[in-house]
């Protein structure tokens, strides 16, 4: 399991349940994928704005995490074929999901969000920034448990009181 599914199935649900539900912290996610190691990675975050442009960004975020082992090691076509047929799972509208995959609108978003991730420091998935504009972040990498997530939240939160 990568380090990203590990965060995503382990770490996720309980800042959901405990921080972003609750409204005391939102979840700003940016693509970044990792061609070196995960040659298919580029496209799943393509597919995953796609996705987005439906209204259907963490449903199939969640789908890639989970069906991760049936696409990763795909060639081009059969990837293609696999990440519409996730799109059809979910409901979406195949040939809007179809053209947004050749877009190179959502090609040059994915590429300036990985841009903007190095640019402040990440070199791996996952990476964090824990913070806001204002009061500066605090960086986390790699699949850490809550109680990490927790100490670093509730330390920029009372920052935020002081």
């Amino acid at each position: 399991m990568s380090f990203c599914s590990r965060f995503s199935a382990q770490v996720l649900p309980d800042i959901e349940e405990n921080y972003i539900d609750t409204g005391k912290v939102k979840l700003v996610y940016k693509d970044f994928p990792l061609n070196r190691i995960h040659p298919n990675a580029r496209m799943a975050h393509i597919a995953a704005e796609c996705a987005d442009e439906q209204g259907k960004f963490w449903e199939y975020h969640d789908i890639l995490f989970e069906q991760q082992s049936q696409w990763n090691r795909l060639s081009s076509s059969k990837l293609d074929t696999k990440l519409i047929n996730f799109a059809g799972d979910l409901g979406m509208q195949s040939t809007d999901f179809q053209a947004c995959m050749k877009s190179p609108e959502i090609a040059k978003e994915v590429n300036a969000d990985s841009l903007q991730a190095r640019s402040s420091g990440a070199s791996g998935t996952p990476t964090f920034f824990i913070g806001n504009e204002k009061n500066g972040f605090a960086m986390l990498v790699g699949a850490q448990p809550f109680s990490v997530f927790e100490r670093m939240i509730e330390d920029k939160l009372g920052s935020l009181l002081d």
